[in-house]
């Protein structure tokens, strides 16, 4: 092509009379989208981003390219479009294919941006007032003004209660943890549980090597995927443990609530409190238990094993939690 022998002029000319053709392969698509990008020829990559994000096309490339036109968006400082490419990744966006343009956004929004950002987010509540993408979010949003520091009211969307209420969950999810895996356990693939078997953390702890997950890396869940680095069916039949710390200043009975994809099991101060056994999907507060904690420092332990697709959970404490901290360092 053109590109390839530096017909900057040419290859311009090319790119963009091909934006307009509709009958191109995703894959083909793709492909041109990022020599656009390589190009700074932003209009004809966001039309062949466009084409493939329109529908026809495989699920997992529409994904892939409403991903990408986030980012691109971001860098053209366009975050009302940002936004509502996110939103069309809705519900996958706190999934693994969203979390790259989602940290992405949060990332390079600044004070000055914010307004803006506003502005998007009002247009996709307004596009569809009761979406459950609504509180996702609002809660997106108030991470990003604790992160600038900036102020906010609590009625800064014309949202309902209960989008409010579910939005501020993800801005009390505990986000500092330290995980150690992937384990293996040699079972087939698509073994239900493997809640049983341990592993290194639990018989030899001093052995473990843990890495640390810092706070704002997450927004709310843990994606264990990303995390260690397993891509799609690399994470599959998958044991990892996740470690925090929770500082009380007496003792206290709290109260959490968790959710896990898939399996969980949780101990505090070595001592196992709960466990879910199966597979499902991930979503806040699916289990709520109450444990024991002393004054001064307690060691929260998870153990979380995936069947197949996504492998992630959240934690937060939902009762009793005034001046309970949580904090991992390696």
């Amino acid at each position: 092509m053109a590109h390839y022998r530096n017909a900057t002029e040419r290859s311009a000319e090319l790119l963009s009379s091909l934006a307009d053709n509709p009958t191109l392969p995703a894959r083909q698509l793709n492909h041109l989208a990022s020599i656009c990008k390589k190009t700074k020829q932003n209009k004809a990559a966001i039309a062949f981003l466009n084409q493939i994000a329109g529908g026809g096309y495989p699920i997992t490339m529409k994904w892939q390219s409403l991903g990408d036109l986030t980012s691109l968006y971001l860098e053209l400082d366009d975050y009302e479009e940002a936004i509502s490419c996110l939103s069309r990744l809705y519900p996958v966006w706190r999934l693994r294919d969203g979390q790259k343009p989602t940290k992405a956004l949060y990332q390079s929004v600044t004070e000055q941006d914010l307004p803006s950002l506003k502005m998007g987010i009002e247009k996709v509540i307004n596009s569809d007032p009761q979406h459950d993408r609504i509180s996702s979010f609002i809660g997106l949003y108030e991470e990003i003004l604790e992160k600038l520091s900036a102020s906010s009211s609590d009625r800064e969307f014309e949202v309902t209660d209960n989008q409010r209420q579910q939005a501020h969950l993800f801005t009390e999810m505990i986000e500092s943890w330290e995980i150690a895996g992937p384990f293996d356990p040699g079972t087939p693939r698509g073994t239900q549980s493997n809640i049983e078997i341990p592993f290194t953390p639990e018989t030899h702890p001093e052995n473990t090597k843990w890495t640390l997950v810092g706070p704002k890396d997450s927004f709310g869940y843990i994606h264990l995927d990303s995390i260690l680095g397993l891509d799609g069916p690399k994470s599959d039949n998958q044991v990892a443990y996740a470690r925090t710390t929770l500082t009380s200043p007496d003792d206290r009975r709290v109260t959490i609530g968790l959710g896990s994809d898939d399996w969980i099991k949780v101990w505090i101060n070595g001592e196992e409190t709960h466990q879910y056994p199966t597979s499902r999907s991930a979503f806040p507060d699916q289990d709520l238990i109450q444990i024991s904690l002393k004054a001064g420092e307690n060691q929260l332990l998870l153990k979380v094993g995936n069947i197949t697709n996504a492998w992630r959970f959240c934690l937060r404490i939902t009762e009793n939690g005034d001046g309970v901290s949580a904090s991992a360092s390696e």
